[in-house]
């Protein structure tokens, strides 16, 4: 998303600020919240930082690469609390090495990867999908998938990667991040 320079300036020399954000905004209008310490733009629904953060995940439950088997939950990240805000997802990214020594990728010999998020009760909801089905091996791929999704911070505690081998394609490397806009109310 582009703002424009007046947007931010405005004709009052400055931006508007305060700790508590104006009613009925319009939609792009930026505002500092000063107990937050942040700018944040409406985007005709939430107030969202004009700030992208990006976070890697870390890996978990003793998982190692190269992954040569189907693996549950092999990296994750844990959104921060941030004083009852949520966070809007923007885009998930894979970085992705498969060893040489396997079949060729193909439908029958692949990897397939998805990132979900797990609710209180531990249910979980796919949230991206990457298929590493095709291409040659031992060479780095990156794929981006866009989320543009609210996490719901009293709702959602993680977020973690679920790596489904099919047939005998070589061993998974994986790397992947998230990055995000803070919702502030």
């Amino acid at each position: 998303m582009t703002i424009a320079l007046s947007a931010i300036v405005g004709f009052g020399g400055g931006i508007a600020s305060g700790s508590t954000f104006p009613g009925s905004p319009a939609t792009n209008t930026i505002f500092f919240r000063t107990d937050i310490g942040m700018l944040f733009y409406y985007d005709g629904t939430r107030w969202l930082s004009v700030q992208v953060f990006a976070q890697q995940f870390g890996l978990i439950q003793g998982s190692l690469f190269p992954l040569t088997a189907s693996a549950n939950d092999v990296n994750a990240w844990y959104p921060p609390a941030l004083d009852g805000s949520d966070i809007y997802l923007l885009k998930y990214r894979a970085r992705v090495y498969v060893a040489s020594g396997g079949s060729a990728l193909s439908s029958s010999h692949k990897w397939v990867g998805n990132m979900h998020k797990y609710d209180t009760n531990t249910a979980s909801t796919t949230l991206a999908t990457v298929n590493v089905d095709s291409g040659a091996s031992a060479q780095i791929r990156t794929f981006d998938t866009t989320i543009n999704a609210l996490l719901t911070s009293s709702t959602y505690l993680q977020l973690s990667t679920t790596w489904t081998k099919t047939g005998s394609p070589g061993g998974l490397f994986v790397g992947e991040d998230i990055t995000y806009r803070v919702v502030a109310t």
